[in-house]
């Protein structure tokens, strides 16, 4: 299996009337599913020309996942666009990639307009309902461009991450061969679908002909809950936040989970605390994290049940994965010597789409993450911040993700962020943005509180509560919309 859809084509093949969709009361086998996708992929094949870039932009649903494959088996180009994105992000996209079509349904329809872009929407249901007199079918090798994803955009304008359908299946067979998914296995979905944490899960699933049952979202936690225990899924992924809003909650339901073979969150800090709950909840449950980007995804993975003296870690390098964490002068880093963090193999992309600049990053086939970070003796990876995270007060160097650990430990600190601010004469100094539990703090408490547990140099200067600290999809912190 050399190319993404082919996931789905051999599963159909060898377990035509297996579940291989689970959408509420709706099942689909893989044969309806690759049936429903070799549509899409006959009427794109008679619409245009191989390699153009097919954009969507669809909610999690079956349609979202037909129309993907659906595009993959034309030999076109899937660009994946999120359900929340900006009318500005998404101006961007579009102008960038220049998709034939733009398939979407009648809710998005407006955004389009906005943009003005909606000379390429495509209806989804026209494409899924067009009757077709013969299927039609292309050639697709693996060194192909398969996927466009946007990334978070962090720290700058986002980049068109450009997959090759090799790196994907790459990504997939390591998560595979690490986590051991078989056939038996059933995952329930509240992730994303245009996040690569979400369609990877699916991926992984659909390769080794397992099933994938859909949850709309991951807000409903009594429902998602309820639907792993109705659907006796053996496999759940979600966020930190959502772990920790489970165990807030819904701790007594959730400790009936029992048929969860495995659980998955990513590498957002998860704190220590939360994964020790988790633990003891579900014991006989493995629970695991991995660090990754959509451009080098599934990177590592820490599985906790077996280092649980090293809960702060994402883990070892996964399967057919190289890292190096390398210093400013790209000298290899020894153990426990913070550094930015490396990485090849053939999960990694070769470029950005047309973004020379971004693609600067990538040197004889290793991605420069803009991560910093560092192994133990051990080979234990850990993160702490970005290389344009750091903060330099008067010459001192200070990871805003240290003074978030200590931050968040506090009676009534629900969030916190940490950016640098100029300053005359320091230079630059620390500013917090706290989120604040029903219990009131004051900006004296929080300076008490710092004072005793960190360096004086790294007490924040300046503290501003806010209702809510803007984070991507996977729980990221947008640090740039912050210090702006």
């Amino acid at each position: 299996m050399d190319t993404i859809h082919s996931f789905l084509e051999n599963s159909a093949a060898i377990f035509p009337d297996k579940e291989a969709l689970i959408d509420g009361d709706r099942v689909y086998t893989f044969s309806e599913l690759n049936k429903a996708a070799s549509g899409v992929s006959t009427f794109l094949i008679q619409n245009c020309p191989k390699k153009s870039v097919v954009s969507f932009l669809l909610d999690n649903s079956p349609e979202f996942l037909i129309v993907y494959f659906g595009i993959l088996k034309s030999g076109c180009i899937a660009h994946i666009i999120p359900g929340n994105v900006s009318d500005d992000n998404l101006s961007l996209q579009i102008k960038e990639v220049d998709p034939r079509f733009i398939i979407s349904k009648d809710k998005y329809l407006t955004k389009l307009q906005r943009i003005l872009m909606d000379d390429k929407f495509l209806h989804v249901n026209t494409i899924l309902e067009h009757k077709l007199s013969s299927q039609k079918e292309v050639e697709v090798y693996s060194d192909e461009v398969s996927t466009i994803i946007y990334s978070s955009g962090t720290t700058s304008r986002p980049k068109g991450v450009k997959l090759e359908h090799r790196n994907v299946v790459q990504a997939t067979n390591n998560m595979v061969e690490y986590l051991k998914i078989n056939e038996d296995d059933r995952y329930l979905n509240v992730l994303p679908l245009f996040h690569s944490f979400g369609l990877g899960n699916v991926h992984m699933l659909w390769r080794q002909s397992g099933s994938v049952i859909l949850a709309k979202n991951s807000i409903d936690i009594p429902g998602f809950i309820n639907n792993i225990i109705k659907n006796k899924a053996t496999i759940f992924a979600a966020v930190p936040a959502t772990f920790r809003m489970i165990l807030d909650h819904c701790k007594d339901k959730f400790s009936e989970c029992t048929n969860l073979r495995l659980m998955v969150t990513n590498s957002t800090y998860i704190p220590p605390e939360t994964t020790s709950e988790v633990l003891k909840i579900l014991p006989n449950t493995d629970f695991y994290t991995y660090y990754g980007l959509t451009e080098a995804s599934r990177s590592t993975f820490n599985h906790f049940n077996n280092s649980l003296n090293k809960l702060k870690s994402v883990g070892q390098a996964a399967p057919n994965v190289n890292i190096k964490i390398v210093d400013q002068n790209g000298n290899v880093c020894s153990s426990n010597k913070q550094g930015e963090i490396s990485i090849a193999g053939d999960h990694v992309i070769r470029e950005y789409w047309k973004n020379k600049i971004a693609s600067g990053a990538i040197k004889d086939l290793w991605i420069y993450t803009g991560d910093v970070g560092y192994f133990d003796e051990e080979g234990y990876l850990y993160l702490t911040g970005r290389k344009d995270d750091v903060i330099n007060v008067s010459g001192e160097k200070v990871s805003p993700v240290e003074i978030e650990q200590i931050l968040n430990k506090m009676p009534g600190v629900c969030q916190s962020a940490i950016v640098a601010a100029q300053d005359r004469i320091l230079g630059q100094i620390i500013k917090a943005f706290i989120v604040k539990e029903d219990i009131g703090i004051t900006e004296s408490e929080v300076m008490s509180y710092c004072k005793v547990r960190l360096a004086r140099y790294k007490v924040p200067k300046e503290i501003i509560f806010v209702e809510k600290i803007p984070t991507t999809d996977s729980g990221k912190i947008k640090r740039s919309l912050l210090r702006n």
